[in-house]
């Protein structure tokens, strides 16, 4: 199944004002950290594999780091909670247009 030309139109020009998941993350963090990636999950209502992939590759990349807090799962089990290791970095990272500077000061 393709998509129609018109919807491909539509979705490239919101594009640049839909935030990634990184943006989202990181917005978060920034607003409600220290949190666990199970709140982020539960704030943002994406699955794990999503938000736990994402939350590696920010520690592996430096964006972010264990705040050396803990809180508890929904399963019951202890969780790192993160925060942003550097703001400026993570502006950087996650905001990539005019529009996205909007959305994130909102």
């Amino acid at each position: 199944m393709g998509y129609q030309e018109t919807s491909r139109a539509a979705f490239e020009a919101a594009k640049p004002k839909m935030p990634s998941l990184r943006a989202q993350i990181t917005k978060e963090l920034l607003l409600n950290g220290p949190i666990t990636c199970d709140d982020l999950e539960k704030l943002l209502g994406r699955p794990h594999q999503s938000v736990s992939a994402q939350l590696t590759i920010m520690k592996k990349e430096g964006a972010i780091e264990d705040s050396g807090e803990r809180g508890t799962t929904s399963s019951g089990r202890e969780a790192i909670k993160w925060i942003v290791s550097d703001v400026k970095q993570a502006a950087k990272a996650v905001i990539t247009s005019p529009e996205q500077l909007v959305l994130a000061l909102q």
